[in-house]
């Protein structure tokens, strides 16, 4: 299973904006799996500067990984 997420913006006066989010869960054998999650955030600044160049944008990237083992019912372990 995957998934892309994807979101634009646009501010007046101001810098675009977009978000790209994706996920992947990766099956490994009957017990166990991976899920991998990745964003790209650039968010546009609208405040002038005394340059005149927009001044509080910023952008963010994050990464997670999770691994979940369940070999019985009584036993799940999960990482991440």
């Amino acid at each position: 299973q995957a998934g892309v997420d994807v979101d634009g913006a646009n501010t007046s006066d101001g810098e675009e904006s977009y978000a790209v989010k994706g996920m992947l869960n990766v099956p490994l054998g009957g017990t166990a799996g991976l899920r991998l999650v990745a964003s790209r955030e650039d968010f546009g600044g609208w405040v002038d500067g005394p340059d005149g160049e927009d001044q509080n944008g910023r952008d963010i990237d994050n990464f997670r990984g999770k691994f979940r083992w369940k070999p019985s019912e009584n036993l799940d372990i999960v990482l991440g």
